[in-house]
């Protein structure tokens, strides 16, 4: 059988503009309808995992009781840790801002005091995902997590050099987008990407 990973990121938060990695910001109300509006397109799914922060939960467990599948957490598929400015608004950042700039432009050489390197990350996701492929093989399963770490699996499987700061710039994963990915059932079969990103429909009539 066919193995089916959905990846969707958590939608919308109830908070300013931030780096939020471990900070456990919780879900907005419009973060949960985003969420939920991807249901119609992840309805063959009999499984979910998700991470451990409440702004995945919240959603995966909605989530779970809609499409009346399981319901697990996996800490591997929770977001980096941004270490001193973790949940710091960007308009509360003020002498901090500078090096979180240089973050941005050089996420390897350049890390956030106190936080995760990138490294660090970049191989927890791996190790998390490679577990998943395991677990779920011949499933169809629904990963509720981050988008750092959805990019973490893009790059990986497009062989994008993960190190370089235009993962993070260029490649969109918005709140509650989805991210798809088959594999095959047959020896050596690779991961195949069918679509990244896609946005959830427009809830209560606004725009995308």
């Amino acid at each position: 059988m066919i193995t089916t990973i959905d990846l969707i990121r958590h939608g919308e938060v109830a908070g300013k503009p931030a780096l939020y990695g471990e900070t456990d910001v919780p879900l907005s109300d419009n973060g949960l309808q985003q969420m939920m509006s991807q249901v119609p397109h992840v309805s063959g799914a009999e499984r979910l995992i998700s991470s451990p922060l409440q702004r995945c939960r919240k959603g995966a467990v909605a989530l779970s009781e809609a499409l009346t599948a399981p319901l697990s957490l996996l800490s591997g598929i929770a977001e980096c840790r941004f270490g001193d400015v973790d949940g710091l608004p960007f308009d509360d950042a003020g002498d901090k801002w500078p090096a979180m700039e240089a973050f941005w432009q050089q996420p390897v050489a350049c890390p956030l005091p106190g936080g995760e390197p990138l490294a660090e990350f970049h191989q927890r996701v791996m190790d998390a995902w490679h577990t998943l492929l395991h677990d779920v093989k011949g499933q169809h399963c629904l990963v509720v997590t981050h988008g750092g770490v959805i990019r973490q699996i893009i790059a990986r499987l497009l062989n994008i050099d993960w190190q370089q700061a235009s993962v993070y710039q260029h490649l969109t994963i918005g709140y509650g987008s989805l991210t798809r990915i088959t594999i095959g059932d047959y020896a050596d079969a690779l991961p195949a990407i069918q679509f990244i990103g896609v946005p959830p429909p427009a809830v209560n009539g606004a725009d995308r």
